[in-house]
């Protein structure tokens, strides 16, 4: 009875008919594939097979072709074939052409190929022309081959192409250029030691070419990996101490081959991974002090860490220094406490580092002086890269730079373009204005203020005129020099006034318009000097905004008092002085006239 292992087994296999095709596993769309009733053709392959190669049809067409040409299409033809390098078409016509093979060679197309180093294609044309009975040319591409440095591919065309390469010393006289002992000889001059060694070895080589000295060469170039193999391969521990094999590749920071030859010649006793991460440590590699420190499960090593850190300022590597402290949770302690090490950055001129871990850790508040610090100092800098290059580009544009210029590149030259700054950035600045004050009519600065004596102080605030000036002024509002200050005269103090009630305003209907007329002849300026000199007339618009502040007529101009000599008398209390009063106010109004 079958088990059901080998129930699934027979289950899953699949019998195919002879004639058909398996299907596809992955069909592309949502329905599945048709099956398939005609077997599909065989993909061709990418590789060249028998069927592409130039076949003996293809030489009897060329030749028909090249029988029809005369000498001159012919030289023309190869030319282009030369030149848009088609070197096996130009062999096949120069092989094919009577003409062309008495007055081209076919070795000098290879040396051709030669200097295109296409070195396979060199060897597919000696090989199918038969080109090896020229052995100049075969010397001449082996030498080739050794100059590139393909050594693998010199050796097999040295072998299948150079009679007698490795045919002992019977013939010594005849032997080629090129024997083993010259290809390995050639080998330890490009310092290809174990290249050297292998062929060494391969043609029987040792007494000639000793392996001592090939360990030396490798030791002497630091190929510290292939020392170590041959060593262990000849078992030349004695001459050579593994151990200072290993010190040096750790001098030489080869850590994965150190770590590889203290595996393979169990020297982990001496080597331990700590002292593997130390040596790291020490030479200033933290991305393999970190990578190993996570391979060898170290991270919990605090004291180890701490070496890390040091060595990381020692090395001036604060960045790192910051981020691994706060990683490894060594932030706590002074010594590597972020702000320490932000100031230290700052101090040894690391801006970006400093600038980078104030904004990632929030610590503006306390680092304000040293990040305008910070910004003071990236200006200097910025002023001075910008010097270094205005004085470079002046000498780029100087006329001798120039001429220098023009006459090494020739037609080439192209003259300097002018530069255009271009503006990355515009900042304005807005300056706020004083709120201005409220605008208020004068009928409602008149309700609002019932001292009398705030009447001539609204009055001097209104801008009647166009300015700030008040019709108290009129002298210095026409421009006019204003009066001299009168002297300062100490009164003695007056009696109490006796209060009387201020007589309400009088009710009357507005003036009738004055009829217009031929304006009169300016009055003749009076001889008199005094405080009121003489005053030229008003124009238009300051005698109709006059009008409007007339003085009634029940009252006639006073003459000015004159100036007071003498304290003056007391006297009865004069009424008030109702002066610059608008007609627009003595219209009746709802609140009706104010009594004091």
């Amino acid at each position: 009875m079958a088990s059901v292992e080998e129930k699934g087994d027979t289950a899953k296999k699949k019998q195919w008919k002879t004639n058909e095709v398996p299907t596809r596993n992955r069909s592309r769309g949502k329905e599945k594939p048709a099956e398939r009733k005609e077997a599909t053709t065989p993909r061709s392959r990418s590789t060249p097979s028998k069927d592409r190669l130039p076949q003996p049809n293809a030489r009897n067409v060329t030749a028909n072709v090249i029988a029809k040409l005369t000498p001159a299409e012919l030289e023309q033809q190869l030319q282009e074939q030369l030149t848009s390098c088609r070197f096996e078409d130009a062999a096949a016509w120069i092989k094919a052409s009577p003409y062309l093979s008495e007055k081209y060679q076919l070795a000098d197309v290879v040396r051709l190929v030669l200097d295109q180093r296409h070195f396979d294609l060199a060897g597919r044309l000696i090989r199918e022309h038969k080109l090896a009975e020229n052995q100049q040319l075969v010397t001449f591409f082996i030498m080739e081959l050794v100059r590139s440095g393909r050594f693998h591919l010199a050796v097999r065309y040295a072998q299948e192409l150079v009679p007698q390469f490795n045919g002992g010393d019977e013939h010594v006289t005849d032997r080629p250029m090129w024997t083993p002992t010259t290809l390995v000889m050639a080998m330890i001059r490009a310092q290809q030691y174990k290249t050297a060694l292998k062929y060494a070895k391969q043609f029987n080589l040792e007494t000639e070419f000793p392996v001592k000295k090939f360990v030396q060469g490798m030791l002497h170039e630091k190929a510290w990996a292939d020392a170590f193999a041959v060593i262990m391969e000849h078992n030349m521990e004695k001459e050579f101490p593994i151990d200072i094999l290993i010190t040096n590749m750790l001098s030489e920071r080869q850590w994965s081959a150190a770590i590889k030859s203290i595996k393979m010649a169990k020297r982990g006793d001496v080597f331990t991974t700590k002292v593997l991460v130390q040596r790291m440590i020490q030479s200033g590699d933290f991305l393999a002090t970190l990578n190993y420190l996570k391979e060898f499960s170290l991270t919990d090593d605090h004291d180890l860490v701490r070496q890390m850190l040091n060595s990381m300022l020692h090395f001036d590597e604060l960045y790192k220094a910051i981020k691994y402290s706060i990683k490894f949770g060594l932030a706590i302690e002074p010594a590597y406490n972020p702000s320490r090490l932000i100031d230290l950055a700052i101090d040894r001129r690391q801006f970006h580092v400093a600038s980078l871990y104030i904004k990632k850790l929030k610590l503006e508040n306390e680092f304000q002086d040293d990040l305008r610090h910070i910004a003071h100092e990236k200006d200097g800098l910025l002023a001075t890269f910008r010097a270094l290059m205005a004085r470079k580009r002046q000498r780029q544009r100087s006329p001798e730079y120039q001429a220098r210029l023009r006459e090494c590149l020739g037609d080439d030259y192209e003259e300097p373009e002018e530069e255009i700054d271009i503006v990355l950035s515009v900042e304005e600045e807005i300056i706020p204005r004083k709120a201005p004050a409220p605008k208020t009519s004068l009928l409602e600065r008149l309700h609002l203020h019932d001292n009398p004596s705030s009447l001539s102080f609204l009055l001097q605030d209104m801008k009647g005129l166009g300015g700030s000036t008040s019709f108290a002024d009129a002298d210095s509002a026409f421009a006019f020099a204003p009066p001299a200050p009168r002297p300062l005269v100490v009164q003695p103090p007056l009696p109490p006034p006796q209060l009387q009630s201020r007589p309400p305003f009088p009710q009357t209907a507005p003036s009738p318009p004055l009829p217009r007329g031929p304006p009169p002849p300016p009055p003749p300026p009076p001889q008199s000097s005094g405080f009121y000199q003489f005053q030229p007339p008003l124009p238009s618009a300051a005698a109709s905004l006059a009008m409007q502040f007339h003085v009634p007529p029940q009252q006639p101009l006073l003459p000015p008092p004159p100036f007071p000599l003498a304290p003056p008398l007391p006297s009865q209390p004069a009424k008030p002085h109702r002066t610059f009063v608008p007609s627009l106010s003595l219209k009746p109004s709802q609140l009706g006239p104010k009594h004091t």
